[in-house]
């Protein structure tokens, strides 16, 4: 791309990025990147790629540093699938830049699912709070922190469930379990079970 006639060409190696039927070169990059996105970003992306392919706003990012990145979701046949875009400098001139579209679907879903199964992994299936497993977590992470002083103030607050034994001997498990539901919602009022 040329930064300053916004003339530009593609190039592509990828037949299913060439299904999107993009112009393969143009005199305004910005204009038609512009017409692009709803042809080609996944809908959910439209409003932020619209705003991001703005020519002032994405000059400006260019020119204050040698390269950046973006990541977002292109529709292939009713399919999105996230790609990331990186736009870098030639060298140390501003004139011409280079911009690459790199399909990282597989990279974001594992990604999405690890993060799905660390939240499940850290969650009491209960109670829908967190677990012991996240406390000692973040209980290490806290530590360190106060170790090499860059810790933010915080505060700590540790409850206890009185008269849950009670409450399974005299009405059951199901209704302790309900009982330890009650009292882990937030703003629940901490009242004694009625018998």
């Amino acid at each position: 791309v040329d930064t300053i006639t916004h003339e530009y060409t593609e190039y592509s190696s990828s037949p299913k990025y060439a299904r999107l039927k993009l112009h393969s070169r143009g005199e305004d990059f910005f204009a038609d990147a512009q017409r692009d996105i709803q042809r080609a970003v996944f809908p959910e992306d439209w409003a932020m790629m619209a705003r991001e392919m703005k020519k002032d706003r994405f000059l400006a990012r260019i020119l204050r540093g040698k390269s950046h990145s973006l990541t977002y979701r292109l529709q292939f046949e009713g399919s999105p699938e996230y790609v990331t875009m990186q736009v870098m400098r030639i060298g140390e001139s501003d004139r011409h830049i280079i911009v690459t579209v790199t399909n990282v679907n597989d990279m974001v879903l594992r990604e999405r699912a690890y993060q799905d199964a660390m939240y499940l992994a850290n969650k009491d299936e209960l109670t829908g709070v967190r677990n012991k497993h996240s406390y000692v977590h973040m209980e290490e992470s806290l530590n360190t922190e106060i170790a090499s002083a860059e810790t933010t103030e915080f505060a700590l607050v540790i409850c206890d469930v009185n008269d849950l034994k009670k409450v399974n001997d005299t009405a059951g498990h199901a209704a302790g379990d309900e009982y330890l539901r009650k009292a882990c919602q937030p703003g629940a009022a901490r009242t004694r079970p009625r018998k």
